[in-house]
């Protein structure tokens, strides 16, 4: 088509095209200008191709992004209207029938403002942690920490949630493994993993945290024995752009950033973090920390 035009035209024509070569698309620009002898006749033409692969690749990456920023606004605008809105109707109700309520019923309500307030802060402590880890605002400082220690520290820190709920936090690790990395990162981790696992946990269920000896590795697993998670859904844990959710089972709600923020952190400190599950027969979590060889 382009040569056509050129046969009456004295303009040149401009267009991008791809060519694939093993997989990998390439990009180039090309403009195509015609070439008249004396007499206006057309007897060549000069084509003119650049690389725009960089371009390109720029162009869908900011496209990309710019849906991933959309869809997240979106959930997080949704994730702070519900507790919003139960703070705003809660408390409305109180002063309207302060008066009229029994004690009890002053405390329940109290009970529900409290839990709304509480999840609206851990969503916004969490949004502003993300923040500002995309930002390069929270500096990798790796070094020598041991881990044994800090699971034992974050296991204390459920304890008393987790008998509420009858569940059991146990771990047989060593006492002093030592690990590399940014010790603050791992802690978020390891609190969002141990706090998750609690929270889908059944009465009298168990929470497990191991460690296994990867040779440079260590392998964190916690597990527990919960709701699980339904098939298709585990590939979205750690997604910004396509958030799975749901609530615990003595109705505790999340606020969907913790798994990101574990995946940016544990991916800063070189290693990976994976979960396995089965919806109805609990859940494992993993991840890799590297081991202090110094």
């Amino acid at each position: 088509n382009a040569f056509k035009e050129l046969m009456q035209k004295d303009s040149f024509e401009e267009f991008d095209y791809s060519i694939k070569k093993e997989d990998k698309e390439f990009w180039f620009n090309a403009k195509i200008s015609p070439r008249r002898n004396v007499k206006g006749e057309l007897s060549g033409i000069t084509i003119v191709a650049r690389d725009i692969t960089e371009r390109k690749q720029s162009e869908k990456q900011l496209r990309e992004l710019n849906q991933t920023k959309d869809t997240f606004f979106s959930i997080l605008a949704h994730d702070l209207k519900n507790p919003f809105s139960s703070l705003h109707s809660m408390s409305e109700m109180m002063i309207e029938n302060y008066q009229d309520l029994e004690e009890e019923e002053k405390l329940l309500m109290l009970k529900n403002i409290h839990k709304s307030a509480e999840q609206i802060f851990n969503l916004l402590e969490n949004l502003l942690t993300w923040s500002n880890s995309q930002r390069g605002n929270i500096k990798y400082s790796p070094g020598k920490f041991n881990i044994s220690r800090l699971i034992h520290v974050n296991m204390n820190l459920h304890k008393l949630p987790a008998e509420k709920k009858g569940v059991v936090l146990t771990t047989d690790i060593a006492d002093d493994l030592q690990a590399y990395g940014d010790r603050e990162m791992i802690n978020t981790v390891l609190r969002n993993l141990i706090n998750n696992a609690v929270k889908f946990s059944n009465k009298g269920g168990k929470v497990e945290i191991k460690i296994h000896d990867k040779i440079e590795l260590f392998e964190v697993i916690v597990s527990d024995q919960g709701v699980g998670i339904p098939a298709g859904k585990v590939e979205k844990l750690f997604r910004i752009d396509e958030k799975y959710k749901s609530v615990g089972t003595a109705g505790e709600t999340g606020t969907g950033l913790g798994l990101v923020l574990c995946k940016e952190f544990v991916d800063k400190n070189g290693g990976e973090i994976w979960c396995k599950s089965d919806e109805g027969s609990g859940t494992e979590f993993h991840f890799t920390i590297l081991k202090n060889t110094s």
